[in-house]
């Protein structure tokens, strides 16, 4: 995807990527009604960003809108479920890589709302 390598290369900030998906992503739920799928992007978006070396974990920030209700949180949780299939794909190891950032899995508990111990685990099982 290119925007990951854009980050990668670093041409593009984290933290002007994140300020510019947070107004898409707060309206993630609406547009799923038109558009089913439309999730799939931030997924895939994440993944990338992931197997790329260096990830900066201030782009998971970008899904903090999502902490607002219990159906926003359940979307969360679905985007990171979906981020971990995908990285699945690439072997265990990137699973493990993406597990081993703390800002991910307490992101992941507080959609959950759970310890963070336990988020850990249902990831890793779910996934």
């Amino acid at each position: 995807m290119a925007i990951a390598e854009l980050v990668a290369r670093k041409l593009v900030s984290c933290d002007f990527l994140k300020e510019a998906l947070q107004p898409a992503i707060q309206q993630l739920e609406e547009w799923r009604i038109d558009a089913p799928h439309c999730d799939n992007f931030c997924q895939s978006l994440l993944e990338k960003l992931i197997e790329k070396d260096g990830f900066n974990p201030v782009i998971l920030r970008a899904l903090q809108p999502l902490m607002q209700s219990d159906s926003q949180k359940k979307l969360c949780w679905k985007q990171l479920t979906g981020c971990l299939r995908k990285l699945k794909n690439g072997g265990q190891n990137m699973v493990r890589k993406a597990l081993d950032i703390q800002e991910l899995v307490s992101l992941a508990a507080n959609a959950k709302g759970c310890p963070v111990d336990h988020a850990r685990r249902t990831l890793e099982s779910e996934c």
